[in-house]
């Protein structure tokens, strides 16, 4: 589990991303979240997964959702699977 200074941690690089474009924000956030699901053993795309970085950046179900979606894709890419 994240320890409440990881989740501050998370928080203000969340808002500093905010002032950046939004390919180069989405991107960063994407591997945020890998690491964040990955750090605690989840998967991409399990209900905990969306609710622990729903949590960790502040975000809503369905963004926290688009986010790991995202970072799937990343993932499919890097190994060159799409």
């Amino acid at each position: 589990m994240l320890t409440p200074e990881d989740e501050a941690t998370a928080q203000a690089i969340v808002e500093e991303l905010q002032t950046w474009d939004d390919v180069k924000r989405r991107r960063v956030l994407y591997q945020l979240a890998r690491e964040v699901v990955e750090s605690n053993g989840m998967n991409l795309d399990s209900a905990h997964a969306i609710t622990s970085v729903g949590r960790t950046f502040g975000v809503d179900f369905m963004e926290a959702a688009a986010i790991l979606r995202g970072a799937a894709e990343d993932v499919a890419d890097e190994r060159g699977h799409r």
